[in-house]
Order: structure tokens, then C-alpha cells, then sequence
């Protein structure tokens, strides 16, 4: 499975970085491999042999995308007050960045369609990366008895689609209200649905 295959060597990162550029230019339905092989300075052959196809290139790296956030994330929360505190808190950073991914609005304003299996059919590997993410924090905030026990998997998941909403929604929040404010307000629902009661 591409999403599990090693992207670090330097002609990979160079084919994700030429993708990247492409997809922000001219969107998905028009990035091909043509111009992503041009771009990184490769050829066809070698984009197909390290990637198969274009379609899971680009999983490939939104897989590389959301796992750097991801971890950048987490540096960011780690030592941040108890389990509860953090995972609030790396929900609220996650929404604030995800929301402003210009390649991510890119996909959204090109090509939204390609996102609608995600958010209503099937989980891609970036959600599943996200929720992973999601459920370490969560349980750390079990162990240290700030966050409520309850099934970790179904919390999971509902914090994963909550926060998509926030994420997709974004732009339609940003024209209605403050953002500021919808923020804080996400904190207080995230905050006392995962609180002991």
C-alpha cells in the first residue's frame, strides 16, 4: 500500500513536493503524472515504479501532509497540562491550521467532490493518522483521570468528525461570526464532553 511505502528518499520528496506544487496551481482532476514527473525532475517510469499511479500519489502526500502536521502538533501540546488540556488544545490548533492549509483550500475550492467519500462514506489514511494521534492523547487523559472513561474507540471518532466540521466549515463560520469565538466555543464543547462527570 502506497501510504505505507518509505517517502523520505530524496526522489520521493522531490515527486510529493512537484505534486504539491501542481495540485496548489491547477487542482487535482488536472494534476498528471506528465507534469508532476517535469516538475520533480524525474521520469514517468519512476514516478509510477515509487507511486503506481497518480491517484495514490496523492494520497501519498496528504499522507506526508497531515503526518508532519501531526507530529508538528504534537511537539507543540506535549507538556501542556494534563491529557484533557492537551487534546483540547491539539484539536483547537489542528482546526486553526488544517483551515488555513492552502492545499487543502486548494482541494476544496477545485475539486470538492474528491472529498465528499471521506466525510461521509469511508475514512482515508490521513483521518486514520489523525485519529491515531487523537487517541494517544485521549488516552493519556484516561490514565491521568482528566478525561472521563468511556470507549476510546467511539470517542475517537466523534471527536474526528467534529473536528472535520470545523475544519470544512471554516470558511462559512469565518463570513457568519468571529472566528475568535467559535473557536473559544469549540474549546468549551471539546472541554466538557470530555470531561469526568
Amino acid at each position: 500500500m502506497t501510504s505505507l511505502r518509505n517517502t523520505n528518499s530524496g526522489s520521493d520528496a522531490a515527486i510529493l513536493d512537484a505534486a504539491r506544487e501542481s495540485v496548489l496551481q491547477v487542482g487535482v482532476r488536472r494534476t498528471t503524472a506528465t507534469e508532476v514527473a517535469r516538475r520533480a525532475g524525474v521520469s514517468r517510469m519512476t514516478l509510477y515504479r515509487r507511486f503506481g499511479d497518480v491517484e495514490q500519489l496523492l494520497v501519498a502526500l496528504l499522507t506526508r501532509e497531515i503526518g508532519a502536521l501531526l507530529a508538528d502538533l504534537a511537539g507543540q501540546t506535549d507538556g501542556l497540562g494534563n491529557g484533557r488540556q492537551r487534546l483540547v488544545e491539539l484539536s483547537l490548533r489542528g482546526v486553526d491550521r488544517l483551515a488555513a492549509d492552502p492545499l487543502l483550500a486548494r482541494l476544496i475550492e477545485l475539486d470538492p467532490e474528491l472529498l465528499l467519500p471521506y466525510l461521509v462514506d469511508r475514512a482515508g489514511t490521513s483521518q486514520l493518522q489523525a485519529r491515531s494521534a487523537l487517541a494517544a492523547v485521549l488516552a493519556e487523559g484516561q490514565a491521568d483521570g482528566s478525561i472521563r472513561p468511556t470507549d476510546s474507540d467511539a470517542v475517537g471518532w466523534v471527536l474526528l468528525v467534529v473536528l472535520q466540521a470545523f475544519v470544512f466549515g471554516a470558511r462559512m463560520l469565518a463570513a457568519q461570526t468571529d472566528p475568535a469565538e467559535v473557536r473559544a466555543e469549540l474549546g468549551i464543547l471539546l472541554d466538557r464532553y470530555l470531561a469526568v462527570r
